[in-house]
């Protein structure tokens, strides 16, 4: 699981995407944190980075062990 925050001096969490993209290190467990509005076509490039979930800080807290559940669950069945 990742927590990738899309706003970061110098290396923005979209460069990180394509970074990670490029070195075939791809998971669909990453989870987008953002203070900002995002455009269609943003949100549109990261669900193509596979993106599981966009959240919106401040993080509510019980949205993300909700989905930390889900990837344990999913991952005992694998």
């Amino acid at each position: 699981m990742v927590l990738l925050d899309l706003t970061m001096p110098d290396f923005s969490g979209f460069d990180v995407l394509e970074e990670l993209k490029k070195q075939g290190k791809t998971t669909n467990n990453i989870f987008a944190l953002t203070a900002m509005t995002l455009s269609d076509e943003q949100v549109d490039h990261l669900n193509s980075n596979r993106i599981r979930k966009i959240l919106h800080k401040p993080i509510e807290v019980d949205l993300l062990c909700k989905e930390m559940e889900e990837i344990k669950k999913e991952s005992k069945h694998e």
